[in-house]
């Protein structure tokens, strides 16, 4: 898992109840610990640029539809409930989020 991989977390009862695609945000020199730092995806279709930030989908990030980075989310998940990798963000994506 590096930063700005696009990985699948599963839900929880409290938050985000259904699996989601998560971008990873946590710097790679921290990859012994045992949990990681996501930004969640969403398709609600919000109009907040700054807290909402629209990826477009393609064959490098792995999305299927237009989803939108909650960066007023951000949070920190044990790695065992990451899932499948999906893609990686396009570097200007990552410009964006950082």
């Amino acid at each position: 898992m590096k930063r700005g991989d696009i990985w699948t977390v599963a839900g929880d009862k409290d938050y985000a109840g259904k699996p989601r695609p998560v971008v990873i945000i946590q710097d790679d020199s921290f990859d012994a610990t045992d949990s990681i730092t996501i930004c969640g995806c969403t398709t609600d279709e919000t109009d907040a640029p700054l807290f909402r930030l629209s990826v477009e989908p393609n064959e490098r990030n792995g999305l299927l539809t237009v989803c939108r980075l909650m960066v007023d989310k951000i949070t920190t998940v044990p790695k065992s409930k990451i899932g499948a990798n999906i893609g990686r963000l396009d570097d200007a994506d990552i410009l964006r989020l950082n």
